[in-house]
């Protein structure tokens, strides 16, 4: 993404009339690490990363990616997106469930598949 994270942040935070003091609150952190994301001082976490794109209601990715954290996507596929920004709203218990699952179909679908090509 050409957009900083700093200038990214702060069009969100003045979109929602926000200080970075009460972005800080909103996020979970002193108003003083707030401002160094903001300023570009300081990077995010992947977890502050998390917790920023719940507060601003959008997809995860979006925050890493401007965070410095996934490389920037040629071109976006709006069930993706859609598919981490619910993610991102599951407790880490359930993350973990649905990644399971979520092997467990793959595994199954491979496993047909080589069924299916065997000789």
């Amino acid at each position: 993404m050409n957009e900083s994270l700093s200038s990214w942040l702060s069009q969100r935070i003045q979109d929602r009339g926000w200080s970075v003091r009460e972005f800080g609150r909103q996020v979970g952190v002193s108003h003083t690490h707030a401002a160094r994301i903001v300023n570009g001082k300081v990077a995010p976490s992947g977890k502050l990363c998390r917790d920023i794109a719940a507060v601003l209601d959008v997809p995860v990715h979006i925050v890493m990616e401007y965070a410095g954290l996934l490389p920037a996507r040629a071109e976006e596929d709006p069930s993706l997106a859609e598919a981490q920004h619910l993610f991102a709203q599951l407790s880490d218990d359930e993350q973990e469930m649905f990644l399971a699952q979520l092997r467990a179909v793959v595994d199954l679908k491979k496993r047909s598949e080589r069924e299916k090509n065997a000789p």
